[in-house]
């Protein structure tokens, strides 16, 4: 069995705070709001490792599951995760996972921007698949209706969120920081 290091454990906590600080601001414009926490996960999914990536993810879901005001508009508890929002919430762990899994181990990589865009758009796609469908089921409307609901709204600002985690992340990766983060 592998020995688990305290700075590995340090950071996953670390960007589960930062999704718990980020993820919890949101703008009311539907029952789904627009909210940070995609951006968060962007981060997360581009910064660590895919267990790292995996494990901050779910430490946020457990947190806000036992009642911490972490989901959006500072709400908690496991009822969240039965209403409508809660399948674009289950999305954030696969987020991570495939988000990370596609940027690779490597520390340095030429191609690392490009990974990291392409990781970031299958993220988004797995958040809008998981979310609507979780939405369609708890909602019982259509696949059409939730698409509407759970997609179209929210195509613009996830896009210039996603612009803003590269720019973020690109900084980071061009920094010392990276290469300690992705270990």
């Amino acid at each position: 069995m592998k020995k688990i290091k305290i700075k590995s454990i340090i950071i996953t906590a670390l960007f589960s705070a930062i999704l718990c600080i980020l993820a919890p601001w949101s703008i009311a414009v539907s029952v789904i709001p627009i909210t940070l926490s995609v951006f968060a996960i962007f981060l997360v999914g581009a910064l660590l490792p895919p267990v790292k990536a995996l494990c901050a993810a779910l430490v946020y879901i457990i947190l806000g599951a036992i009642g911490l005001p972490v989901f959006s508009n500072f709400a908690g508890g496991f009822g969240v995760l039965l209403g409508p929002t809660g399948g674009f919430i289950l999305a954030y762990p696969v987020m991570c996972l495939c988000q990370s899994a596609i940027i690779g181990k490597e520390k340095r990589d030429v191609f690392w921007l490009v990974k990291n865009v392409v990781g970031m758009c299958v993220a988004l796609v797995i958040c809008y698949s998981f979310g609507s469908v979780y939405y369609m089921f708890v909602t019982e409307v259509s696949l059409k209706e939730a698409f509407a609901v759970c997609v179209i709204p929210f195509l613009v600002v996830d896009i210039i969120k996603l612009i803003s985690a590269v720019a973020v992340t690109y900084g980071i990766f061009k920094s010392p920081l990276y290469n300690m983060l992705r270990k």
